[in-house]
């Protein structure tokens, strides 16, 4: 999945300390969304 691969590149930016926290907590945001709605839809169609 694309956003999960944006967090991985994310992460390895945050810890060679090449982004800020908050940039990296945004992303982390945005995949935790992603996911929730993907459950949501799985849910929806059981």
């Amino acid at each position: 999945m694309l956003v999960e691969e944006e967090e991985f590149r994310q992460r390895s930016l945050l810890i060679k300390n090449a982004i800020s926290q908050e940039g990296y907590k945004q992303i982390v945001t945005e995949l935790q969304t992603h996911e929730a709605e993907i459950n949501l839809v799985k849910a929806r169609i059981s």
